[in-house]
């Protein structure tokens, strides 16, 4: 997950829509988010996937969200 964060920033550098200096206050504030990594069940997941037209990826983080009653904040208009 943090190498996504990374690569994610390393794409909007790119795009010129984000400074080193934003980058890297947003990763200071991303360490104080109580995150725990759990497992994802792949038997749930590729369900989600088909169902919705999505990327496996996006249905780990669905089934996961689902299997752990946690809240979901996204970005995507779906």
């Amino acid at each position: 997950m943090y190498w996504e964060l990374g690569n994610a920033f390393s794409a909007l550098f790119m795009k010129g829509r984000l400074s080193v200096r934003d980058a890297v206050e947003a990763i200071l504030a991303y360490g104080r988010i109580p995150i725990q990594l759990v497992d994802v069940d792949l038997v749930r997941a590729l369900p989600i996937a088909h169902r919705l037209g999505i990327y496996a990826y996006d249905a780990y983080v669905l089934a996961s969200a689902l299997d752990h009653n946690a809240p979901l904040l996204t970005l995507a208009g779906r």
